[in-house]
């Protein structure tokens, strides 16, 4: 960032009383109007990019609906992963259908099984988002 660049910042106050003097402590910075995750995320497609292990394009990319009807889920069919993303979806979005496509999302030819059932649920224009969803929690 140059001179004069508005910033957010993440910082602690040091506040020293005898001396009446404070200091600000920044743990962290970015430009004023860019996100810590955005900043994130693109520093993941960079690295990804580099490493040849994600093609993205920004032309090709579409914007989350804020209310999906119809969501495709690919992971394994039983389990935790499943359940709790089923039970958080309904919880937060009663309308909303999950679409369940079993895969294996970890192990030997996870990537080829993975892109598969991506283009399979991508065929369907009802489904109106697809995660890939690896597991569950470790509470």
């Amino acid at each position: 960032m140059g001179v004069g660049t508005e910033a957010v910042v993440e910082a602690t106050v040091d506040f020293y009383s005898n001396r009446g003097d404070y200091q600000l402590v920044i743990a962290d910075h970015w430009p004023l109007g860019t996100s810590d995750r955005q900043a994130q995320r693109e520093q993941l497609a960079t690295t990804l990019a580099v490493e040849r292990l994600w093609l993205f394009n920004a032309n090709c990319e579409q914007s989350v609906p804020p209310f999906p009807t119809r969501v495709g889920v690919i992971t394994l069919s039983a389990g935790s992963a499943v359940e709790e993303f089923c039970v958080t979806v309904t919880g937060r979005s009663p309308q909303t259908t999950v679409s369940l496509h079993p895969e294996s999302v970890q192990g030997e030819g996870v990537v080829s099984a993975v892109v598969t059932s991506v283009h399979a649920l991508d065929a369907d224009p009802t489904i109106e988002m697809i995660v890939i969803n690896r597991g569950g929690s470790t509470a």
